[in-house]
């Protein structure tokens, strides 16, 4: 018994190590290699489709999340359409949409500039002037939190010079 089971080893070995063929290694073990390849054949087609569904699932998933991520970009175009219309009322200027993103990202930079007691006070004012506007120069400095923009984050580092070798 322990003869064989090292033999069987021994012969997995050498199949392993391409010293042996399949067929040898299948016929020690009293195995019809035709119906073997046949198994391995199923199996191989089961394991395509399967590998087919996985991905076409995820395809659908990924389909899904963009038309979320449109729909969500919809949403805050709307707002700023808003908020222009707002502005232009007003003040009877229009502005660009880049124009917009670049002075909601300027008062979110000034206000992250400013200590946190004006800050907060700051942004109550802008929100209950401005909902819009203030709701996103407000997003706009948690995002800049996020990325370590924080006030000391945007102080430049001191300049030194390197250490003189002695000699």
């Amino acid at each position: 018994m322990v003869d064989d089971l090292q033999r069987k080893m021994y012969l997995l070995q050498l199949n392993q190590a391409k010293k042996i063929s399949d067929t040898t290694l299948l016929d020690f073990n009293d195995l019809d290699i035709d119906k073997e390849l046949a198994l391995i054949q199923e199996e191989n087609k089961k394991q395509i489709k399967i590998l087919e569904d996985t991905m076409l699932h995820q395809a659908e998933l990924q389909a899904k999340m963009q038309a979320t991520a449109q729909k969500v970009g919809l949403k805050s175009q709307a707002e700023l359409q808003k908020y222009q219309e707002k502005l232009q009322q007003e003040t009877g200027m229009r502005m660009e949409p880049q124009n917009l993103l670049s002075q909601i990202n300027m008062i979110a930079i000034k206000a992250m500039q400013l200590p946190a007691e004006q800050r907060k006070q700051y942004l109550e004012k802008l929100t209950n002037t401005y909902p819009e506007v203030g709701n996103m120069v407000q997003e706009m400095i948690k995002k800049m939190e996020m990325a370590g923009m924080g006030t000391s984050a945007m102080k430049p580092l001191p300049e030194q010079k390197p250490p003189r070798r002695a000699e």
